[in-house]
C-alpha cells in the first residue's frame, strides 16, 4: 500500500485485500488506508476526480471500519480516520445515502471511543488538533447539505475540548505547536464551541505563538476571535498580539507578499467580527492598500467578496459628511478596483450565490452602483437559480438598493424565492420577507418592467408577512407599510386580510415618526428653514408657515420642510445629505439609492408632481451667504411649481397660478435689481470720462451721445439689434376690458416710441435719480410681488405700465442714455392673474422665463434633483461568510469557512 502514488491505485489494493482485512480485523491496514485516502491525489484533471476517488475509497472502507472500533487502542487511529473523513466532505454524497449514512456512523463511534478516558489520556497534542479540526469540518459540511449528523449535539466533544485546556494549564508546557494552537482555535470558531475557559487559555498561548505564526495561522486565528466575538478584555492581549504582528508584516515590503489573497479577506473578516474601532484602523487600511496594490491579482470570488463584505460592513470608504476627505475618496476608490476586478473574463466564473450575495449587499451598504455589465457574462443568474433563501433576499435587497435592474438575475432570483417559499417558506427568515417585499417595491417603480415571477413573489411575500407577523420587528412593519403604497393591488388584499398586522403596522410607523422629533435634523437642514422663514417675513413668498420636520399621509418618515401655500396647496422640500446619493457617481442629482427614490415616489404621489423641491447637499454648499440662498430657493421653487401653472392646454385655478407667477415675479425682480446694480455701476465710472471728453456738446433734440457711451445689459439676455439708432421702447397698453370684470384676461396695444437724448441739466437730475431708485430696488422688487399677489380687480388695475415701470427704474432708464434702439416687451401686470369679474375670460397667461443661471454654480431642472432621508432603512439579512481551511502538520490543504450572521444595523 505504500507504492500507491494516487487515489486510483489506493482503490485498486482496497478492492483486492479488504475482504482479507475484514476477517483479519486489520483495523490497522484500514487506518493507513485512510490516511493515504486524505493525501494521494487522483490521476484524473482537477479537484472533482480528486473528490470523487476519495468518495469511492471512503465508501468502501467505511462499513468494513466500522465494527472494529472498539478495538482501537491507539488515539491517532480515531484522529486520523476522522481527518480522512473530513476530507471527504460532501463529495461522498454522489455515492448516494448509504455511504454517507456508513461515513456518520463511523465519525460518531471513532469520537465516542477517543472519548474514553484510557484513550484519551494517551492522546498527543497533534491528535488532539486534528480531531477538533475534522469535527468542525465535518460539522461545515452538515450544515451546506442541509442534513446529516452535527458534532456538536455529542456529549463526547466537551470531553475532548477539556482535555485541550487540561493540556494548556498544564505548568510544565502545553506542548502545543503554533500550527496546532491556530487549528484548534478554528475549530473552536467553527464548531460555536464558547467555553470561556478553553478560549481564555487558546488566546494567553496565542500571545506568545503570534511572533512564531506565519501568515495562514495569523489569519485563522484572527479569524477565529473575530467569530467567536471575543472582544472582552481578557482577550484583548491575543487580540493585540496578533493584529500587531500581521500590521508589521503588512508594512514590510518584503513580508507583505507573503499573505494569499484568501488570508489577507479573513483578516478583514475577523477584524469586522471584533469591532475594536479606532484600534484595528491602520491594519484595515494595510490590508486594503495591499488588496489595491497587487489590483486584486490572484483573488478568487469568495476572496473579493469577502473582503469587500468585511470593508462595507466595518464602513470603509462610508462619507456621511457633505465633504469627503482625501482619505474617504481613496477608500471608496477601493470598490470601484474591486468591481473592475470582478468584470474582468473569468474572474468570477464559477461564483456560487453567496459569494454574488455577497459582493452586491456590501456595494449596497457603502452605496457604490456597478454597472449592469457586472451581471451579464459571469454567470450570476445560473448562480441564484441554486441560491439559498438567505443570499436570494440578500440580493433582491441590494439590488433595491442600488436601483440594479437586470432581468436575468431579477428572474432568477424572483423565481428561487418563489420556489423556497413553496417548499420551505420557514426557510426564509421573517427579516428577509420583508427586506425582499420592499425591494420589489422599490424596483417596480424605477421604469423598466420586472420579470414576470416578480409579481407572483410579491404576493407570496405578502401572504407570508401575513401568517408571521408576530415576528415581525418595528422595521420590518415599516418596509411592509412602504411596500403596500407602493405596490397596491393584490399585496393590499393580502395584508388586509389581517387586522392585527394593519394595526402593528401603523403603530410601527408612528413610533418611527416620534422617534425623528419635530426639530430639524442637521444644520443644513436648519439653514434652508432658516432662509424660507426669511422669504416669507420678506414678503416674497406667497406662504403662510414654514413647518419642519412634518408627517405627511402615504409617507413614511417626516418630511424636512413643509411649505403651506396661501392657496391651500403645500410644497415639500427635502435636504439631501451625502448618504442619498450614490458614492460613486457624485454631484449626480438624479443618482439616489432606492429608499430615496422610494420616498420621492411617496410624496409625489401624496403632494402632486410638482410639490417636492430637492436640495442636494453639494448645490446649497456652494452657496456663500443669506442672499444667494434666498436666490436659489426662489428659483428652486419657480423650477418646482411652474409647470403646474401651464400645462399644454390645461386650465389652471387662478389662486394657483397667482402663486406660481409670484414666484417669478419676486425672482424677476431680483434679477433686474442685480443687473440694475452692474449697469449703475458702470455709468458712475465712466461719467467723467464723459464730462471731460465733450469739448462742445450740442443741446439740440436728437444729439448723439459720446463714442464710449457703454451698452445697458439688456433684459433677458438678448442683444439690442442696432446700437447706432436711437433707443426705441416698445409700451403696453392695456386695452379696454373685453369680459367687463376687473380681474379678466386683458389684450395689449403696442405704440412705438423714440426716446432722444436729453439736455444736460436733465441727465444730471437723472443721475440724482437713478440713486435714489437704486437704493430702492430690493424694496420694489417685494413690492412687485406684493401687487401679483393681490388678486383682485383693485389689485389688478393697480398694477398699470406706470407701476411697471416703477419696478424696473435703474435698470431701463441708463439704457435711455445712448442713442441705441432696444426692443422690449412688458407684458401688463392688469388683469392676468385677478380674482375674475363676472365675465372674465379666465386665461393664464404664460409664466415669466427662468432668470439666467449663476456660472458654474447654475442649479439644474428639478426634475433631475431626487434625495432620500433613510426613514426605516431595510435591515440586512445576515451573512453566511465562507472560512478558510487550516490542516495539521500531516494534513497538507485549506478548508472554506463560514463566518457570523449579522443583522444590518437600522
Amino acid at each position: 500500500m505504500g507504492e500507491c502514488r494516487t487515489l486510483e491505485e489506493l482503490q485498486g489494493v482496497i478492492d483486492r485485500r479488504l475482504t482479507v482485512w475484514s476477517q483479519r480485523k486489520h483495523f490497522i491496514n484500514m487506518s493507513a488506508a485512510f490516511t493515504l485516502c486524505g493525501k494521494l491525489e487522483s490521476a484524473g484533471p482537477g479537484d472533482a476526480a480528486t473528490a470523487a476517488a476519495r468518495a469511492s475509497v471512503i465508501a468502501a472502507l467505511a462499513p468494513a471500519l466500522l465494527p472494529l472500533v472498539p478495538r482501537i487502542r491507539k488515539p491517532t487511529q480515531c484522529s486520523i480516520v476522522l481527518w480522512a473523513l473530513a476530507k471527504v466532505g460532501r463529495a461522498s454524497s454522489g455515492n448516494g445515502d448509504a455511504p454517507v449514512t456508513a461515513a456518520q456512523l463511523l465519525a460518531v463511534s471513532l469520537l465516542q471511543r477517543l472519548a474514553d478516558t484510557v484513550v484519551l489520556a494517551e492522546a498527543k497534542p497533534q491528535e488532539l488538533a486534528n480531531a477538533l479540526w475534522a469535527l468542525a469540518k465535518l460539522r461545515e459540511d452538515q450544515r451546506q447539505r442541509g442534513s446529516g449528523w452535527d458534532p456538536t449535539s455529542s456529549p463526547h466533544l466537551a470531553t475532548l475540548a477539556g482535555a485541550v485546556a487540561s493540556r494548556l494549564s498544564a505548568a510544565a508546557g502545553h506542548g502545543f505547536k503554533v500550527q496546532e494552537l491556530s487549528n484548534i482555535l478554528w475549530a473552536c470558531a467553527k464548531l460555536g464551541y464558547r467555553d470561556s475557559e478553553i478560549l481564555q487559555l487558546l488566546a494567553a498561548a496565542a500571545v506568545d505563538a503570534s511572533c512564531k505564526m506565519n501568515e495562514q495561522h495569523l489569519a485563522n486565528s484572527l479569524w477565529a476571535l473575530g467569530a467567536l466575538s471575543c472582544s472582552e478584555p481578557e482577550y484583548s492581549p491575543a487580540v493585540r498580539a496578533l493584529c500587531g504582528e500581521a500590521l508589521r508584516r503588512l508594512r514590510t515590503e518584503m513580508l507583505a507578499g507573503a499573505f494569499k489573497p484568501q488570508e489577507l479577506s479573513n483578516i478583514l473578516i475577523a477584524l469586522a467580527g471584533l469591532q475594536l474601532g479606532g484600534d484595528q484602523a491602520a491594519l484595515v487600511a494595510a490590508v486594503a492598500v495591499e488588496c489595491a496594490r497587487r489590483d486584486f491579482a490572484g483573488f478568487k470570488p469568495q476572496d473579493i467578496s469577502n473582503s469587500a463584505w468585511a470593508l462595507a460592513k466595518m464602513g470603509y470608504g462610508v462619507c456621511s459628511t457633505p465633504l469627503a476627505t482625501k482619505q474617504q475618496q481613496s477608500q471608496q476608490q477601493w470598490y470601484a478596483a474591486a468591481v473592475a476586478a470582478a468584470q474582468r473574463p473569468g474572474v468570477m466564473a464559477g461564483a456560487i450565490a453567496q459569494e454574488w450575495a455577497n459582493l452586491l449587499y456590501a456595494l449596497a451598504l457603502v452605496r457604490h452602483q456597478p454597472p449592469p455589465s457586472l451581471l451579464d457574462a459571469a454567470g450570476a443568474a445560473s448562480a441564484m437559480h441554486r441560491g439559498k433563501s438567505q443570499e436570494c433576499a440578500n440580493t433582491l435587497w441590494a439590488l433595491g438598493v442600488l436601483q440594479l435592474r437586470h432581468g436575468g438575475v431579477e428572474a432568477a432570483v424572483c423565481g428561487r424565492l418563489g420556489e423556497l417559499l413553496q417548499r420551505k417558506p420557514e426557510s426564509v427568515a421573517a427579516q428577509g420577507v420583508c427586506n425582499s417585499l420592499w425591494a420589489l417595491a422599490v424596483l417596480g417603480g424605477g421604469g423598466a418592467a420586472g420579470p414576470p415571477a416578480a409579481a407572483d413573489l410579491a404576493l407570496a411575500l405578502a401572504c407570508e408577512a401575513v401568517r408571521r407577523h408576530a415576528e415581525l420587528t418595528e422595521d420590518d412593519l415599516c418596509q411592509l407599510w412602504q411596500a403596500q403604497r407602493a405596490l397596491g393591488g393584490e399585496v393590499v388584499e393580502a395584508l388586509a386580510r389581517s387586522p392585527d398586522l394593519q394595526a402593528a403596522m401603523e403603530a410601527a410607523v408612528a413610533a418611527s415618526r416620534r422617534a425623528r422629533g419635530v426639530e430639524p435634523t442637521t444644520s443644513t437642514q436648519q439653514q434652508v428653514v432658516n432662509a424660507l422663514h426669511r422669504l416669507q417675513q420678506q414678503g416674497r413668498l406667497p406662504i403662510v408657515s414654514v413647518r419642519a420636520e412634518v408627517a405627511v399621509a402615504g409617507v413614511l418618515g417626516p418630511v424636512d420642510v413643509v411649505l403651506d401655500w396661501s392657496d391651500g396647496r403645500q410644497v415639500a422640500v427635502e435636504v439631501d445629505g451625502p448618504d442619498h446619493f450614490f458614492s460613486n457617481r457624485q454631484r449626480d442629482p438624479s443618482a439616489v439609492d432606492g429608499s430615496t427614490a422610494l420616498r420621492n415616489r411617496q410624496l409625489r404621489r401624496a403632494l402632486g408632481a410638482g410639490h417636492v423641491l430637492c436640495v442636494p447637499y453639494w448645490e446649497w454648499y456652494g452657496l456663500s451667504g443669506r442672499a444667494e440662498q434666498e436666490a436659489y430657493l426662489l428659483r428652486r421653487l419657480q423650477q418646482a411649481v411652474q409647470p403646474l401653472a401651464v400645462q399644454s392646454g390645461a386650465t389652471v385655478p387662478a389662486a394657483a397660478a397667482a402663486g406660481v407667477d409670484s414666484v417669478a415675479a419676486a425672482t424677476a425682480a431680483a434679477t433686474a435689481a442685480t443687473a440694475a446694480t452692474a449697469s449703475a455701476a458702470t455709468a458712475r465710472a465712466r461719467a467723467g470720462r464723459r464730462q471731460k471728453g465733450r469739448a462742445t456738446q450740442s443741446s439740440a433734440v436728437g444729439g448723439t451721445a459720446a463714442a464710449d457711451t457703454p451698452a445697458a445689459p439688456p433684459r433677458g439676455g438678448q442683444q439690442p439689434d442696432d446700437t447706432h439708432q436711437p433707443q426705441r421702447q416698445l409700451l403696453d397698453k392695456p386695452a379696454t376690458d373685453r369680459g367687463g370684470g376687473g380681474g379678466g384676461g386683458s389684450s395689449q396695444t403696442r405704440i412705438l416710441t423714440t426716446r432722444r437724448k436729453a439736455p444736460p441739466q436733465q441727465q444730471q437730475a437723472q443721475k440724482g435719480q437713478q440713486g435714489q431708485q437704486l437704493e430702492g430696488a430690493t424694496a420694489g422688487a417685494g413690492a412687485g410681488v406684493a401687487v401679483v399677489n393681490g388678486g383682485g380687480a383693485g389689485a389688478a388695475a393697480a398694477a398699470s405700465p406706470a407701476a411697471a415701470s416703477q419696478a424696473r427704474p435703474a435698470g431701463q432708464q441708463a439704457q435711455q442714455r445712448g442713442p441705441r434702439r432696444r426692443m422690449a416687451s412688458v407684458a401688463s401686470s392688469a388683469g392676468g392673474v385677478g380674482g375674475g369679474g363676472a365675465g372674465g375670460a379666465g386665461e393664464t397667461p404664460p409664466p415669466p422665463p427662468p432668470p439666467p443661471q449663476r456660472g458654474s454654480q447654475g442649479v439644474a431642472s428639478a426634475a433631475a434633483r431626487r434625495s432620500r432621508r433613510l426613514a426605516a432603512p431595510p435591515a440586512a439579512a445576515a451573512v453566511e461568510i465562507k472560512q478558510q481551511e487550516q490542516l495539521a502538520a500531516d494534513a497538507p490543504g485549506r478548508v472554506a469557512g463560514g463566518g457570523k450572521r449579522r443583522r444590518l444595523a437600522s
